[in-house]
């Protein structure tokens, strides 16, 4: 039978998620707090039309069997591979464009709270209620999970806070020329510093602060970030001058202690899923995410 679904979060795990219920069969909706898909993979593009990769880069796939399920997204263009690896010529955020492609979504629109009587509905922050929903799968970070559920079941809800997500800064970096002599990848002072692939003027940069590094300066200012991470990666930049700075916080980056186990459900249609399931990769958002719609099965 086919059922009204709820999916929140446009990231990968909930992208995978609309696209094959969609595909079942059933009525889905998205919605996100964002101004689009994409998540933690999204990218930046800023006024100069520098590209930057912040979020994930590529898709490391260590099951063979999940390679096919790429196929499509290579024939279309999406994804391009690497070996045992994807890439994506325009940042990996369009991955789930892609899958969401024709799809219902509500972006800009974070949800805050479920309430269940014969179905679910779902509020939004500003009071607005979304429904009524046979199924709900919440594809976000766990501490936005606990917060949507513990008034329908806080035992739900300890569950899923219980993972805890640690935080990583990045810093972003445009030049209005190549860097010849700046390698694609290093590592300095315990940062990542590495080359945003999908950029297509002059040159854009990336550091990925340390996770200890994030951790003791997760409350300093954005711009101060920047400036400091800056300074701390100048042994890779040489005397070249980046013509503007930013600072973007993943607050809720990686899983500390993932949950181990695909995902989580009640017997009245709720769902949780998302990388910190597993681990902390797209393939790991990903396995969370089919598992969730073989559950759920067929219309």
């Amino acid at each position: 039978m086919m059922k009204s679904i709820a999916i929140v979060g446009a990231g990968i795990a909930g992208a995978v998620c609309a696209s094959q219920l969609a595909t079942l069969g059933h009525a889905v909706i998205v919605f996100d707090k964002g101004r689009g898909p994409g998540g933690r993979m999204s990218s930046r593009r800023t006024d100069s039309g520098h590209r930057f990769d912040h979020g994930a880069t590529r898709i490391d796939v260590t099951q063979p069997a999940l390679q096919e399920l790429f196929d499509p997204a290579v024939a279309a263009g999406v994804l391009r591979r690497v070996d045992d690896a994807y890439t994506s010529p325009t940042g990996l955020h369009a991955l789930c464009k892609w899958l969401l492609d024709g799809l219902p979504a509500q972006y800009a629109t974070k949800i805050i709270r479920l309430e269940r009587t014969a179905s679910w509905n779902a509020f939004d922050e500003k009071s607005q209620s979304h429904g009524p929903f046979d199924v709900v799968v919440l594809a976000v970070p766990p501490v936005n999970a606990a917060e949507a559920v513990v008034e329908q079941n806080t035992e739900l809800a300890s569950t899923i806070a219980s993972v805890r997500m640690q935080p990583r800064w990045v810093v972003m970096l445009a030049f209005s020329e190549p860097l010849n002599r700046v390698p694609d990848q290093s590592i300095v002072n315990g940062h990542t510093v590495r080359r945003s692939t999908s950029n297509p003027v002059g040159d854009a940069l990336v550091i990925e602060a340390s996770q200890y590094w994030s951790i003791q300066h997760i409350e300093m200012a954005a711009n101060a970030v920047g400036k400091l991470l800056t300074e701390l990666c100048l042994p890779v930049l040489g005397s070249a001058t980046p013509i503007s700075i930013a600072a973007h916080r993943w607050r809720f980056a990686l899983a500390d202690n993932p949950l181990g186990r695909p995902f989580l459900t009640d017997q009245y249609g709720l769902f949780v899923c998302g990388d910190w399931c597993l681990g902390h990769s797209i393939e790991s958002a990903w396995l969370s995410a089919v598992a969730v719609v073989g559950s759920i099965g067929r219309a």
